[in-house]
């Protein structure tokens, strides 16, 4: 949960989307990445 910026400065919001490499993906799936661009392993 993050509270309402209140101050004059902009702040980022970060998101981590973690798959797990054993789940059955599915291409329609709305998060993809291209080709130029593929998915990466943390561990």
């Amino acid at each position: 949960y993050s509270e309402a910026n209140r101050s004059s400065k902009s702040r980022y919001a970060y998101t981590l989307h973690a798959i797990s490499w054993a789940a059955d993906y599915p291409q329609d799936n709305w998060l993809q990445r291209g080709r130029d661009l593929p998915l990466r392993r943390l561990s």
